[in-house]
């Protein structure tokens, strides 16, 4: 659950972007594994066009213990990021969650 709707979406480079997301485990029940992370990975460039994906960022969401929920925010005037568009990936111990559909934004300028 992204505070944006759209996939992909637009996001301006000094926009916050709030992520939010719970972990299903494989009965469909909620999960709370320790490692997770958050990775931010560029899948194409200002143009729109491939480029081999490449990993910029990764982030360390908090757990929400209440609603077993997941949190983190990437702030692009902190940490800018280059025009294009950026794939969220998930991971926990070392592993990619299964995310459907897959979840992107992309940066333009404002």
């Amino acid at each position: 659950m992204l505070e944006r709707e759209g996939n992909p979406f637009t996001i301006e480079n000094d926009d916050d972007l709030g992520i939010k997301f719970n972990l299903l485990d494989s009965d469909d029940e909620l999960a709370t594994p320790t490692g997770v992370t958050v990775e931010i990975w560029q899948t194409r460039d200002a143009a729109g066009n491939p480029v081999s994906p490449t990993k910029v960022l990764t982030l360390t969401p908090k757990l929400n213990q209440n609603k077993s929920r997941y949190k983190t925010e990437l702030d692009l005037e902190k940490i800018p990021l280059v025009l294009g568009t950026y794939e969220i990936r998930v991971l926990f111990s070392g592993q990619t969650a299964v995310q459907t559909p897959q979840v992107s934004f992309t940066v333009v300028e404002d």
